[in-house]
């Protein structure tokens, strides 16, 4: 009766331990999927861009309150995006750490946004800071927080 205990126990012990996670492999995708959300970006592509986004995630800007949920982040990216002023938006991942448990990441980095203003170009530039997490073998970001680097976008002559 002693074995038997003994096996079921090992058994459970055996379940509870941690999987094996090839964090090596798992990195590359997140950095795959980060290359891809920061190129549809870069296209101003709202619908390429959302599909990163896990179902729950959050946004959060400066001056503005939270915007939680795909939806509502689609429909901020949408709005970013169909403005006419809106030259290029540019963003670059300086830096991706995953967890050793192989299921969470986070990134950080730096944006710009070039927008014209009459005859001369508004220039803001800033950082940023992403949360991925695996869903069901799926890279998706749940947070997204950025701020600027100057009070105000900097005017730059065109001439």
């Amino acid at each position: 009766m002693t074995s038997v205990f003994s096996v079921i126990f090992v058994i459970i012990l055996s379940g509870c331990g941690n999987q094996h996670v090839d964090n090596l492999k798992e990195l590359k995708i997140v950095q795959a999927c980060s290359d891809s959300l920061l190129m549809a970006e870069s296209e101003l592509n709202a619908e390429a861009a959302i599909r990163y986004y896990a179902e729950d995630a959050i946004v959060q800007g400066p001056g503005t309150p939270q915007i939680q949920g795909k939806m509502a982040i689609a429909e901020m990216y949408r709005q970013f995006f169909g403005l006419s002023q809106l030259k290029e938006f540019s963003v670059k991942s300086t830096y991706i750490n995953l967890s050793k448990s192989g299921d969470v990441a986070y990134e950080y980095g730096t944006n710009k946004v070039v927008m014209s203003a009459l005859q001369n170009d508004l220039i803001d530039s800033g950082k940023y800071t992403l949360v991925w997490r695996k869903y069901n073998d799926k890279w998706l970001v749940v947070i997204l927080a950025f701020s600027n680097d100057n009070p105000e976008p900097i005017l730059v002559d065109n001439k």
